[in-house]
């Protein structure tokens, strides 16, 4: 799901949920970023799933994350994942994108 700048304006923080217009988005509770630049991330709604950042790699401000290291520092930061270097990541997309998993 894309956010233009009009639903952008709609945006409200609530709690731990975000909510444009109607639709609920979970917080980010954990991450851990693997060796294959994916990013296993739970959410506060007991939602668990893979992000594949590869494809975001070679544009803009997620090139300062294309290398290991600097991918690994991911962390949990105001409800969405955030890199040391202060690359972080839309609360929203990281729950659209991410392939859920169940857990065992």
């Amino acid at each position: 799901m894309e956010i233009d700048s009009t639903d952008a304006q709609r945006i409200c923080l609530c709690g731990s949920f975000r909510f444009v217009d109607d639709m609920m988005y979970p917080s980010v509770i954990g991450v851990r970023a693997n060796d294959d630049f994916t990013l296993h991330v739970e959410f506060d709604n007991g939602d668990e799933g893979i992000l594949d950042m590869r494809p975001h790699l070679g544009l803009g401000v997620f090139q300062r994350i294309a290398e290991i290291d600097a991918f690994k520092t991911a962390r949990v930061a105001f409800d969405t994942v955030q890199w040391d270097n202060g690359v972080d990541l839309d609360p929203e997309f990281v729950h659209a994108r991410c392939r859920k998993i169940q857990r065992a």
